[in-house]
């Protein structure tokens, strides 16, 4: 049944051979002909689950056959009549096209559908990853080419608790989201729980998704560290992140500690936030983190504006 291809030129040839009005067409192929609206139906049935078919085999993903392999293996089955008993003729053979795209397409949608979600969970967490927690007050005005004050370009502490609250519950309802695609994919690609082996099969792929989100929350720290790292750079000649005051009185003079200041004021919000994204991460991470903060306090003396 799939030379299908020969059966379509048959039918192109004979219906140019009558619009030729030409008399020899033999008769087996005129009888051929009086069916040609039907074949043809089969024909583009047979091309669109052919499409379907190869799509499927060739996007699958290798965290993804195991999970879809019995449907495939039914699949197989369904074609291997067709590739070695039936017949254009054969009774019922409509029927036997409809099913067998039916199953193709069905299986080929679940299997995109469940693709489109991977992708909005990257698209999830590449959100924060080119929008740093911190910003300069002459990037929130605009960065106008006019003369700007000291104060115009020191960083915008004002509202950090805000800020550090709305990246929290975005990132909340992100993993809600986040856990909501995921029990669709289960249930697009079918996988049976109870069986021992897809069980293992869908471990496999919940992982996959794991490091997938681990990789954007490194993104996430990395864009806030590189803000840092930009806006310390000697070679770039940075102005001052932030103001120190220094209050005279008349019967004393009140000073604060440079290094203390910086520590525990300047970077306590970005701490706290960092550690609260790595908390489930290896400990490593964030003792390295630590490090680059207090490191950046040392070596940066010239972040100050007095």
């Amino acid at each position: 049944m799939f030379f299908f291809f020969k059966l379509e030129t048959v039918l192109r040839e004979v219906r140019y051979l009558e619009i030729k009005d030409r008399k020899d067409i033999p008769k087996a192929a005129l009888d051929i002909y009086k069916d040609n609206d039907t074949f043809l139906s089969y024909i583009n049935n047979l091309n669109y689950t052919i499409t379907s078919y190869n799509k499927i085999r060739e996007t699958v993903a290798e965290v993804e056959y195991p999970l879809i392999d019995r449907q495939i293996q039914a699949i197989d089955h369904q074609l291997s009549d067709a590739e070695n008993k039936l017949t254009w003729s054969t009774s019922g053979i409509g029927d036997y096209i409809l099913r067998t795209r039916s199953m193709v397409f069905d299986l080929e949608q679940r299997l995109q559908k469940s693709k489109n979600n991977i992708l909005e969970i990257q698209s999830i967490m590449a959100t924060w990853s080119k929008s740093p927690l911190y910003e300069r007050a002459s990037a929130r005005s605009g960065g106008t080419a006019e003369k700007q004050t000291s104060g115009d370009s020191l960083l915008i502490l004002s509202d950090l608790d805000e800020r550090l609250n709305k990246r929290y519950r975005e990132i909340r309802d992100a993993g809600e989201r986040i856990h909501s695609l995921v029990r669709d994919n289960r249930q697009y690609l079918q996988v049976d729980e109870n069986n021992s082996n897809t069980s293992e099969y869908w471990k496999a792929y919940v992982e996959y998704i794991d490091e997938m989100i681990t990789d954007g929350f490194y993104a996430i720290i990395q864009c806030d560290l590189e803000f840092f790292r930009q806006e310390t750079d000697r070679k770039n000649v940075p102005d001052p992140l932030f103001q120190i005051l220094l209050e005279v009185h008349v019967k004393s003079i009140t000073t604060y500690r440079f290094s203390f200041i910086f520590f525990c004021f300047c970077f306590s919000h970005l701490k706290c936030y960092l550690l609260h994204l790595l908390k489930q991460m290896h400990p490593m991470v964030s003792l390295i983190l630590l490090i680059i903060l207090l490191q950046i306090h040392i070596n940066k003396p010239h972040l100050f504006h007095v």
